[in-house]
């Protein structure tokens, strides 16, 4: 059995659920380093909306706009395949349109990731 206290204050909390969608140019230029390696920085431009569906400030819609910039270290295991890893930067530009109740910060977040591929 649950307790009225607790009852009140997860109502107090309420909920909350987010969610962005966005497209965009990207551009990029591949170097060979050598026969296994190469290098490929790529940038782009994105363009998009976000929303937030909230149990205390109710909903919000707004649109964005972004870059994001990849440099990451290809390894060429076979002449048609490649693995790689290198940092990765993405950086709100402009959000706007978005309820006086819920302002979101303009963000900046920094990291490394990884890319598989390949052609036929």
């Amino acid at each position: 059995m649950v307790s009225p206290q607790w009852e009140r204050d997860e109502r107090a909390s309420g909920t909350e659920e987010a969610w962005s969608l966005a497209i965009g140019p990207r551009v990029g230029f591949d170097v060979p380093i050598s026969r296994f390696f190469s290098f490929y920085p790529q940038a782009e431009l994105l363009f998009g909306a976000l929303g937030l569906q909230s149990t205390k400030v109710g909903n919000a819609v707004g649109v964005l706009v972004a870059v994001n910039a990849y440099a990451p270290l290809l390894l060429h295991l076979a002449p048609h395949f490649f693995m790689g890893f290198g940092p990765t930067v993405f950086r709100d530009l402009a959000i706007a349109g978005v309820s006086q109740v819920f302002v979101p910060n303009l963000e900046t977040q920094a990291g490394v990731a990884t890319s598989v591929g390949g052609w036929l």
